[in-house]
């Protein structure tokens, strides 16, 4: 009888320790948002509920609803040149399954930079990327966090490169 109250009480210490402690995702994706930070490059959760134009991604692609989305921005600096790109390429999947990416607008024709990554993943029918995204003096990616450091120190050069573009 004393052993098992010892047995409670050091399983009623030790136990909330134990679910305090991050897991290894949370420890992955710290060390990822640690890296871009450190690059100057911004994290932003996207809520799919709250973006309208996200929302209707979702809506269209329900495999988009499967994930929580991240999107990393890399703001050019002042006096630095920024994209001369304006607009989006979002990923979807067609009728058969396969994923398309789509610019939007849709007159918008894609520059060598921008396609050598889209092409790559196409081909490789990646799906932790939902867009590439340019504005007047940003460029971002939105992905699911979901792979290696090697992964997120490609994104860094990808967001540096395409930023100068």
């Amino acid at each position: 009888m004393v052993y098992l109250i010892i047995i409670l009480a050091m399983a009623m210490v030790v136990g909330p320790v134990l679910l305090i402690r991050p897991s290894p995702k949370e420890k992955r994706i710290a060390r990822f948002r640690s890296l871009v930070m450190e690059a100057g490059i911004k994290v932003e959760p996207i809520s799919l509920m709250s973006n309208e134009y996200y929302q209707r991604v979702s809506e269209r692609n329900l495999h988009v609803a499967d994930y929580q989305w991240v999107r990393y921005r890399r703001i050019s600096k002042e006096g630095e040149p920024g994209s001369t790109v304006r607009g989006q390429w979002t990923q979807r999947k067609d009728r058969q399954g396969l994923l398309l990416w789509e610019p939007d607008p849709v007159t918008l024709t894609e520059p060598e930079g921008i396609k050598t990554y889209i092409d790559q993943w196409r081909e490789n029918q990646d799906m932790r990327f939902l867009a590439v995204e340019f504005g007047p003096r940003t460029v971002s990616v939105v992905w699911t966090e979901e792979g290696s450091v090697e992964d997120v120190q490609k994104l860094i050069s990808m967001l540096e490169a395409l930023g100068q573009s």
